[in-house]
């Protein structure tokens, strides 16, 4: 599975260089990446039961406390502004599509689903709050934006792959067989969509592509 990904990547990068005719597909982003997630999710031991797990809370000291801290003391040797890049890196969430190279590199898919979603959710919260405290900026952030895409590209998909791997096992073993063809061309696809942005200089796909890897 990896071989043919990494060949669909290949290709995507090459023929948005030369072929910059991608972003006409740009509209499928959003939905081939909930299909990833679908698909990653029915290849991995995923189970509702065990999504707060005892991992979570180290999770949540080291992002939500010690991180912004040490974040911080480290960008208090440079100027404001790196001092603001480094605080900002080190606090932003993870991509909502993680969970994807996760299961693709055999780690912890379960793991990586609960703290995509959560982090992706604390960010709205604490992400204002800690701007305020650390460096006395007030920023609006756009809610329903957010949730919107915490739900279709996390929520809905796993929840549509745990249930069909409950109550559709014939299908579950279906969608398997064919589950390396729908996560390569899926890749192509918002990969050339990417690519083919640069000679437009297509500013969504390059905020998506950050947000995404």
């Amino acid at each position: 599975m990896k071989n043919l990904i990494l060949i669909a990547i290949f290709l995507a990068i090459i023929l948005g260089f030369l072929y910059p005719k991608g972003t006409i597909f740009q509209s499928l982003i959003l939905p081939l990446s909930a299909i990833m997630m679908y698909i990653s999710v029915l290849e991995a031991d995923i189970k509702f039961k065990n999504f707060l797990r005892k991992d979570l809370i180290y999770w949540v000291l080291i992002n939500l406390v010690i991180q912004p801290i040490f974040a911080y003391f480290i960008g208090s040797f440079f100027i404001k502004d790196l001092r603001l890049g480094i605080f900002l890196a080190a606090i932003a969430p993870s991509g909502i599509n993680s969970p994807v190279f996760i299961n693709l590199l055999d780690g912890d898919t379960q793991l990586g689903v609960s703290t995509s979603i959560l982090a992706n959710t604390f960010a709205m919260i604490f992400i204002p709050v800690f701007l305020f405290i650390f460096f006395g900026m007030k920023i609006s952030i756009p809610y329903n934006q957010i949730l919107i895409t915490i739900f279709g590209l996390s929520l809905i998909p796993i929840t549509l792959a745990i249930l069909t791997k409950k109550f559709l096992s014939n299908f579950h073993k279906k969608i398997l067989k064919f589950s390396d063809i729908i996560l390569s061309l899926s890749f192509f696809i918002i990969l050339w969509v990417i690519f083919s942005s640069v000679s437009g200089s297509n500013s969504f796909c390059w905020l998506f592509f950050w947000l995404y890897f």
